[in-house]
């Protein structure tokens, strides 16, 4: 829609990059929140700064390795042109449990616990990320046919332009932020719920999403990339439901 704000000289400030900003603060400010004491600031500030760079570097990798390689092998820079689009949200969140997996035994708080603060926070993040991915015309969707839809008209934006499309970065983020809602009012006294929450209503969200993302990627056995991502992140979320269920009521 309005990929490029204003442009001075050689400088553009470009929406998709501040809305990411703007995803990153509110995700801050939300795990603050959630935090509330439970983990020293500084602490805290070195685990979302670390986290960050975990989740954007394999956002970035999955996207060239599974999306676009070849602009990556033709110029290398590419990796941090970020205003381009091109972060694999499935990457990000592997990316940012790594580093999570990391933290908590070093903060030495259970794991299920530690990735509960991060739950609610991370998925805010994403809601408004992908306002940001509406903008820059990026993750776009399919043709919306005879049902209204959205056009692309700049020549900037990476979407198709003078085609109706299904606008489906914002489907994606109006179920990502009643997630959050959903997760914000989840109890954190039940251990791994919110985060098992999550990750089954995220790969939900997102695999019924992929039906009508124009820009998909051949998988297999019909699904792509994303929606087998999807479906481990649902499947592995609720196997280990299910296995704390049962232990907790022997």
């Amino acid at each position: 829609m309005f990929p490029r704000i204003l442009s001075i000289g050689s400088i553009t400030l470009h929406t998709y990059g501040l809305l990411i900003f703007i995803a990153v603060m509110a995700a801050w400010f939300a795990l603050k929140r959630e935090v509330a004491g439970r983990i020293d600031g500084r602490r805290l500030e070195d685990i979302v700064f670390f986290s960050v760079l975990s989740g954007f570097v394999s956002a970035r990798l999955f996207h060239f390795i599974f999306w676009d390689f070849e602009t990556l092998a033709a110029n290398p820079l590419e990796f941090f042109y970020v205003w381009h689009g091109g972060l694999a949200v499935g990457g990000g969140i592997i990316g940012g449990f790594l580093a999570l997996v990391y933290f908590a035994k070093k903060s030495k708080i259970p794991f299920p616990e530690f990735c509960d603060y991060f739950a609610a926070p991370m998925i805010l993040g994403q809601a408004i990320g992908r306002i940001g991915c509406f903008m820059a015309g990026c993750c776009w969707g399919s043709s919306s046919g005879c049902l209204p839809g959205v056009t692309f008209n700049d020549a900037a934006s990476l979407a198709p332009c003078g085609v109706s499309l299904h606008p489906v970065q914002l489907y994606e983020s109006a179920l990502n932020f009643a997630l959050f809602f959903l997760i914000l009012k989840t109890p954190l006294k039940k251990t791994g719920l919110r985060t098992v929450i999550y990750l089954a209503g995220y790969g939900l969200i997102r695999f019924f999403m992929e039906f009508i993302r124009g820009d998909n990627v051949p998988g297999f056995f019909g699904l792509t990339i994303m929606q087998i991502i999807a479906i481990i992140f649902a499947i592995s979320s609720l196997v280990y439901f299910s296995a704390t269920f049962q232990k907790r009521r022997k």
